[in-house]
């Protein structure tokens, strides 16, 4: 028997949120964004990729957020290279758990095309679970 590796994702929900709330927003405020990334690390400062933790890496997800509006977005959080590579393969034999923070950084322009970026951490926990399925 071979296993299936399957990549995991992330939801993020995005506001618009004007800087100066006193100020009546446009069209010409509306976000695009465009692309992301995702680091991790650890607590007790381990933090090689590739040894300790899985490798960053950038992506690709768009979406736009109207002036005073809300979007919900999936996105890949975990690919599923990473559980091909160290330090992720060897938890398929191991009773390891290893503790991380994803931090992820989206990355986008408003309609006048002044760039901007939003970040945000999440907590993972890499481990060889059973599948709830």
């Amino acid at each position: 028997d071979s296993a299936t590796i399957f990549p995991d994702f992330g939801q993020v929900t995005m506001s618009f949120v004007m800087k100066d709330i006193m100020t009546t927003p446009s069209t010409m405020n509306g976000v695009t964004i465009n692309r992301y990334r995702v680091t991790f690390r650890r607590s007790d400062g381990r933090n090689t990729p590739g040894v300790d933790v899985p490798y960053p890496f950038d992506s690709a997800v768009t979406f736009t957020i109207a002036p005073g509006g809300t979007v919900t977005q999936a996105f890949e959080l975990i690919r599923h290279v990473a559980k091909m590579e160290a330090p992720l393969a060897a938890l398929r034999s191991s009773p390891v758990i290893i503790s991380t923070v994803a931090d992820i950084t989206f990355f986008g322009h408003d309609v006048a095309g002044n760039e901007l970026s939003s970040s945000g951490s999440l907590g993972i926990q890499f481990g060889n679970f059973a599948d709830p399925n």
